[in-house]
């Protein structure tokens, strides 16, 4: 998604006049969506040069982590008990690594669950009241710390008038060790770490 286009005003949809929306914003899973969607980018007419996609790295959903991790820190700017704590916990992991451990990381997060926020609070301004919204996601592994991204996403809808009528369970991943420990889950899991997309249920009040 064009974080920015999505979010610029006057925007081209009018506000409170969307009856359904779909969607499958990107997933907390530091996939490169502007690199791997070239060929897409290409055929749809947003870029006619590789150059052109860098300003799409830094306007898109969620950002990369190598596009965050060396600028300033990023804050949560969400008001989320829990997921504050996360973060807290997040920023403190594996200090030795400098921006590869936690600090690097969370400021990749925060960036992703900030776009998140704005997400909700444009697209309960453009939904007719009862208007639907079905948004596809999934939870992740962040240096040993597993964010429940939907129902992360059904607390941020709720402050901005989307009720969340249901979170369904559309895929599930029993994960081991090997993906935990990797680059961006490194960690120690104590038990079965599950990975899985839901669909997130969401009404506009």
């Amino acid at each position: 998604m064009h974080l920015q286009s999505y979010l610029a005003d006057p925007c081209p949809v009018a506000p409170a006049s969307v009856d359904a929306l779909i969607t499958s914003p990107p997933h907390l899973n530091n996939y490169h969506y502007p690199r791997n969607t070239r060929p897409q980018l290409h055929w749809l007419g947003l870029v006619a040069s590789p150059t052109q996609t860098k300003p799409i790295e830094h306007e898109s959903f969620g950002k990369f982590w190598q596009t965050v991790r060396t600028g300033p820190e990023v804050a949560l700017q969400v008001e989320d008990a829990e997921l504050q704590d996360q973060f807290a916990d997040l920023r403190k992991r594996n200090g030795n690594r400098g921006i590869y451990g936690g600090s690097g990381w969370a400021s990749y997060a925060a960036t992703y669950f900030n776009d998140c926020d704005r997400f909700c609070a444009r697209t309960a301004e453009l939904m007719r009241p009862g208007g639907l919204v079905v948004v596809v996601i999934g939870n992740n592994i962040v240096q040993g710390i597993e964010f429940r991204t939907d129902e992360v996403l059904a607390r941020l809808a709720a402050r901005h008038g989307l009720e969340c009528m249901d979170i369904h369970c559309v895929r599930r991943k029993r994960t081991g060790s090997s993906i935990i420990n990797s680059s961006v889950r490194v960690g120690r899991a104590g038990a079965k770490v599950e990975l899985y997309e839901s669909a997130v249920e969401l009404v506009r009040v």
